[in-house]
């Protein structure tokens, strides 16, 4: 599937299933961007969403929107906040869980 040149994909985690793998999209807008997820909190998934937010220019991330507490899902979620400047946002059930 062929993403919209405003959405960047980026693949998170080791695993040998592909059918596993994790992905982090970065939206970019206009005025502000946002990631959707946040990866695994360790240095190398973070390292690689951070490489592809500058290569996009570092836009401004106005949130990280964390779908769900899966570790694979919001582990990073801090560690992007503390890198890009943008909020996490979650539902408020998800909120109080940290990583």
């Amino acid at each position: 599937m062929e993403l919209p040149p405003n959405i960047s994909c980026i693949k998170v985690g080791e695993t040998d299933d592909p059918e596993r793998v994790n992905v982090v999209y970065l939206v970019t807008g206009a005025r502000s961007s946002a990631f959707i997820d946040s990866g695994w909190h360790n240095d190398s998934d973070v390292d690689s969403i951070i490489e592809v937010w500058k290569k996009t220019g570092s836009p401004i991330i106005s949130a990280i929107l964390v779908t769900h507490r899966h570790r694979d899902h919001a582990g990073g979620a801090s560690t992007l906040a503390t890198a890009t400047g943008g909020g996490v946002i979650c539902s408020p059930v998800e909120k109080p869980v940290s990583y």
